[in-house]
């Protein structure tokens, strides 16, 4: 029996569909109130459990062989900066606590590139680099750094963890729709007219799914495996998206600067509305550091092998369309 925590997450059901397909026996937990549907059709064992409740989490963990840590909060708007915090990292020291008390065999641990330390304009970012979260920006950062730290302390007590950090997740089944996945559907149907300068690494999902199963069977107890795709600029991306859906249209590209001031506005738009921005001053601070990162360690030691972003984007309008999010050719 393996566990999946964040089983209705982007990667997470993903994850479980792989796991259901090698033939496992799977738990997959998802928060109080998420959609289950993602799960439809799977022969899992779901359970809706608070990742802050411990003893239900024990309770959960208990005779179970490998756990696949997942769940966390994913934002960067500031009333929502003490949940991230509660679940990056309160969640992932009671999952810690509960590999340790239950005896878990293996802790795989899905942090984020997020968690590295910033570098501007770094000519190539790997595993080497320093987790430190006074040097990194954002609630999200931060937690993620501060909950990978803690999975490598307990690693030095004894705890048997591997540890990924995927890049910029892209692909199908993006059910709940992420930013990226709204992005997509924006561009394909002709409402994005303007870009941000600047670039990111991008991967599919079912890349990262593949690469976290790689890490828990070959993977280093300790190690970090950066899970990277393609390195791309975001003008560029957008022009891949609309050279599959067949449009193209000219676009302005938004300067750093330009971007920076008007992303302070839709900041407080969020704030009142309670609503994302497309474009926000942490994903532009992002992108335009213009680093690069390396998932050479990944490929050399895990035989991790991303496919080609341009078979990502079709996949993901396919799924789009298919999911009734974009009409049909």
């Amino acid at each position: 029996m393996v566990l999946v925590t964040g089983a209705t997450g982007h990667i997470g059901n993903v994850l479980v569909k792989y796991l259901v397909a090698s033939g496992e026996k799977v738990r997959a937990l998802y928060a109080p109130g998420d959609d289950p549907s993602p799960l439809k059709g799977l022969q899992v064992e779901g359970r809706e459990i608070d990742i802050l409740d411990y003893e239900a989490l024990r309770a959960a963990i208990t005779g179970v062989d490998i756990v696949f840590h997942l769940a966390g909060l994913i934002s960067i708007l500031p009333f929502h900066q003490k949940r991230v915090y509660d679940i990056n990292v309160g969640g992932t020291e009671n999952i810690i606590r509960a590999c340790k008390e239950t005896g878990v065999r293996k802790l795989l641990y899905v942090s984020s590139i997020h968690a590295f330390e910033d570098k501007k304009r770094t000519l190539k970012m790997d595993e080497r680099n320093a987790i430190d979260p006074a040097k990194t920006s954002g609630s999200y950062g931060k937690s993620k750094a501060i909950a990978t730290l803690k999975v490598e302390e307990a690693v030095r007590d004894g705890l048997n963890a591997v540890i990924v950090c995927p890049t910029g997740v892209i692909g199908p089944y993006d059910y709940k729709l992420s930013e990226l996945g709204r992005l997509f559907i924006d561009v394909a149907k002709g409402s994005m007219p303007f870009s941000v300068k600047g670039a990111f690494d991008f991967v599919d999902v079912q890349d990262v799914a593949q690469g976290i199963l790689l890490a828990a069977k070959q993977g280093r107890t300790g190690e970090r495996y950066i899970l990277g795709g393609t390195q791309i600029e975001i003008n560029e991306l957008i022009g891949l998206i609309e050279k599959a859906v067949g449009t193209c249209r000219k676009r302005v590209v938004v300067p750093t600067g330009l971007a920076y001031f008007a992303s302070f506005f839709t900041g407080l738009h969020a704030l009142i509305w309670k609503k994302k921005p497309r474009f926000t001053t942490y994903s532009i601070s992002t992108v335009s550091m213009w680093n690069t990162y390396s998932h050479e360690k990944a490929s050399r030691e895990i035989d991790y092998r991303p496919r080609p972003i341009e078979k990502t984007v079709r996949e993901t309008l396919d799924w789009l369309r298919q999911e009734g999010h974009l009409s049909s050719r």
